[in-house]
């Protein structure tokens, strides 16, 4: 299931993020589990 979440993620920064030149992914264990953070440098959502 995790393939299949890490693969939509990388297919919504190509379809939607213009202009991504780079992708980061971190994980971070915490007392909850684990936490991984996903980042692009995309232009991001108009507020």
């Amino acid at each position: 299931m995790i393939e299949k979440v890490f693969m939509n993620l990388y297919d919504n920064c190509l379809r939607h993020a213009e202009g991504v030149t780079g992708i980061t992914i971190q994980c971070q264990e915490t007392d909850a589990g684990l936490l991984i953070t996903w980042e692009d440098d995309g232009p991001g959502n108009p507020i």
